[in-house]
């Protein structure tokens, strides 16, 4: 009877186990089909969503290279401007020493010319008064 009650309880565990193997397959082949949807899908969209990204590194390449150029052409007058500012600076500089001694002995001739007025109208006052 011990015999008997072994292949029964084995006949049981091997009947479980058949369910339970046959329950998997059914799930993994229901997981593959929607794998298979889900392949079919991204194969249908994946040659938009590439050219799509092909466009954008286009665009990207081209601002990035617009870019690389007006910061050239910036570059380039800023040195220009920087060359015309020091050319300014430099006739400023030439012209500040050419005028500036004729113009302080214009300056101190003037002062000089006004002090004698002033003493020549003082003196000249002075001697008036009583």
């Amino acid at each position: 009877m011990f015999f008997e009650l072994s292949v029964i309880i084995f006949a049981l565990a091997f009947l479980f186990f058949t369910i339970y193997s046959i329950l998997y397959l059914i799930q993994l082949r229901r997981t593959a089909k929607n794998i298979e949807s889900i392949l079919n899908k991204l194969d249908q969209s994946l040659p938009g969503i590439i050219s799509k990204i092909d466009a954008i590194v286009s665009d990207l390449s081209e601002t990035s290279r617009m870019i690389k150029m007006q910061t050239a052409v910036l570059a380039n007058a800023t040195r220009k401007i920087e060359g015309i500012v020091d050319d300014i600076a430099d006739f400023e500089q030439s012209l500040r020493r050419e005028i500036e001694v004729p113009v302080s002995k214009a300056l101190n001739t003037y002062n000089a010319l006004i002090k004698g007025v002033r003493a020549f109208v003082f003196a000249l006052f002075s001697s008036l008064r009583p």
